[in-house]
């Protein structure tokens, strides 16, 4: 199997990422993440209450959802300006 990491088009595309996240630091970027994150619980939680889902599945999916947000929320205050 062929090793992405070595493709150049995924190099291009690594370094075209690192420069967006940079230019759009000081901008809401991780605000809309983060607010994305919460409608996605919301629709978890509606999810549940429709029996679409399990309460197993809701639990792990509440439970990674929770460390994207926690993430995302401590990024955001390192990187608040001062």
């Amino acid at each position: 199997m062929q090793d992405f990491r070595k493709l150049q088009l995924w190099q291009l595309n690594r370094e075209f990422t690192l420069a967006i996240y940079k230019i759009t630091a000081g901008f809401r970027f991780f605000q809309i993440a983060f607010s994305s994150a919460t409608e996605l619980l919301h629709q978890l939680i509606t999810s549940l209450d429709l029996d679409f889902i399990s309460r197993e599945a809701f639990a792990r999916r509440d439970r990674d959802l929770e460390v994207v947000r926690r993430k995302l929320a401590s990024l955001m205050r390192k990187l608040r300006p001062v």
